[in-house]
């Protein structure tokens, strides 16, 4: 059964993988964009990681939208 965080880890990946799709940005160029390694955009996408809030204004930066629009639902 699924915590409330890996269910909420899980909605924030989706947010994130639905705003880079929409924008035709690739993981790696999301990766590279903010400091991490692929496989972290991958693990965040999938909702397997926590992140930190570095890492969340990072995303929010590269995909041109606003902190909170990743917290909206879909």
């Amino acid at each position: 059964m699924e915590s409330a965080n890996e269910k909420e880890f899980k909605e924030f990946g989706k947010r994130v993988k639905s705003f880079r799709k929409s924008k035709k940005i690739t993981q790696q160029d999301l990766a590279y964009d903010c400091e991490v390694h692929k496989r972290t955009i991958q693990r965040i996408e999938k909702g397997d990681v926590n992140i930190g809030l570095e890492t969340i204004f990072n995303i929010a930066k590269a995909l041109e939208i606003k902190v909170g629009e990743l917290f909206k639902e879909v």
